[in-house]
């Protein structure tokens, strides 16, 4: 089997109500880059979204899915801020634990990002 290049064995998929919106954040909130998008119009019905080295799915859907993540990043307490700052709801302060330094929030389309200093 041979994977596309920009593909990983395993991709999560979130389905949101909004991809406009979503994308936005993810690009505010994680720097992340839109390797791809499918239109319908001017809205996107869905997209793909390199996050550091993971890559993300994201599709419009009426019934939102929500999930949850672990992402590793360089600071912990700037995207965690930057996360709050775009509507994001605290769900652990940054605090060091036993594995790093961690912190998570709820982003406004209802996913948890667990954050982990790497």
């Amino acid at each position: 089997m041979e994977i596309p290049e920009r593909h990983l064995p395993i991709m999560p998929m979130v389905l949101v109500a909004n991809t406009d919106l979503f994308l936005e954040y993810m690009n505010t909130v994680f720097g992340a880059s839109t390797q791809g998008v499918v239109m319908n119009g001017s809205s996107i019905t869905s997209g793909e979204l390199r996050v550091g080295q993971g890559v993300l799915l994201f599709q419009q859907s009426d019934l939102p899915q929500p999930t949850q993540a672990i992402l590793y990043v360089d600071d912990v307490q700037d995207v965690y801020r930057t996360g709050l700052l775009c509507e994001g709801q605290s769900v652990a302060e940054p605090i060091i634990t036993d594995w790093g330094f961690t912190a998570a929030f709820k982003d406004p389309f209802g996913n948890i990002w667990f954050l982990v200093q790497g």
